[in-house]
């Protein structure tokens, strides 16, 4: 069961609850999560759209170095 089916298998039972302020913040909590993962979802797909670079080392100048190097001098 992936997270977002237990969500609203929660959703589910929930909802059989009498109203009450508890109900209403558990409902607000779930729908919270199953947006969050429905952003997730979201953003896996894009990344996965997305070229991608390959990072590149950086280059260390001298002057960038504490400590001078033989290849320095």
């Amino acid at each position: 069961m992936t997270e977002q089916q237990w969500e609203f298998y929660r959703l589910s039972v929930v909802e059989e609850w009498p109203e009450s302020p508890h109900k209403a913040a558990v409902i607000g909590a779930i729908n919270h999560k199953l947006m969050i993962l429905a952003l997730q979802e979201k953003a896996s797909i894009d990344l996965q759209d997305s070229p991608t670079s390959t990072p590149q080392p950086r280059k260390i100048t001298p002057q960038m170095r504490r400590w001078k190097t033989p290849q320095d001098l």
